[in-house]
């Protein structure tokens, strides 16, 4: 598993699920948000953090 292939996926899962919801009557609102999403700004700020410092344990039979 390519760790930065998960938290590409996560932010873009984000991303698709915040906008989902956002449908501006103004167009120009609507631009303006579109602009701001083309741009890489989201709103809230996608939060992921990774702790490399775990513990390993036996993997299951099942995986």
């Amino acid at each position: 598993m390519d760790v930065f292939d998960v938290r590409d996926r996560l932010i873009e899962d984000y991303r698709e699920f915040t906008s989902s919801f956002v449908h501006p009557r103004d167009e120009r609102i609507g631009a303006h948000v579109d602009r701001l999403t083309a741009s890489g700004y989201q709103w809230p700020a996608p939060y992921l953090s990774l702790n490399p410092n775990f513990a390993s344990g036996a993997r299951s039979a099942g995986w």
